[in-house]
């Protein structure tokens, strides 16, 4: 993980990066580890992610998916939130909920920083559906996870919150 991280931080330039990360898994994707090809697809995910390319996004996060969801691995819990949020933006509400339908059944149940993002995030459909009633139960979800563990979370729910009274 560490040194994925560590040689995208190398690279100035996203293309480059790209170019070196799908280098990396057609030359090793039988040698590299399930964690490791999970990581870098889903690098290459969020890089077109940042490009507006979300088509490729979502390639590549269900790759990335699919080889978390093999491993058992919880990384399967993020990626559905990102592909979640891919969903959004593309108004693709449906499938969008799923994702984050799927997440909430494998978060720990400790886990409130992610129960928090999830519950924000589906609260955000209902608001853009119009969905008041539904969205502040949402937020509230997300605040009462936040409260446990996330101080800026807190802040975006209750901001979250008003808006829905504005």
């Amino acid at each position: 993980d560490e040194q994925l991280v560590h040689i995208a931080k190398c690279f100035k330039d996203s293309s480059a990066l790209i170019d070196f990360f799908s280098k990396f898994l057609k030359r090793n994707n039988e040698y590299a580890n399930e964690k490791v090809q999970i990581i870098a697809y889903s690098v290459l995910a969020y890089l077109e992610e940042q490009k507006f390319a979300y088509d490729s996004a979502l390639v590549l996060y269900n790759k990335s998916l699919k080889l978390a969801m093999q491993a058992n691995s919880y990384y399967a819990v993020d990626i559905l939130i990102r592909l979640g949020r891919i969903h959004y933006v593309l108004g693709n509400y449906a499938n969008e909920m799923d994702c984050y339908d799927q997440a909430l059944k494998m978060v720990k149940s400790s886990d409130y920083y992610s129960k928090a993002a999830i519950f924000n995030e589906i609260g955000n459909v209902y608001s853009d559906l119009l969905q008041n009633e539904d969205a502040l139960q949402y937020y509230q979800l997300s605040l009462d996870a936040a409260e446990k563990d996330d101080e800026f979370g807190k802040i975006v729910q209750i901001s979250n919150i008003g808006f829905i009274y504005y």
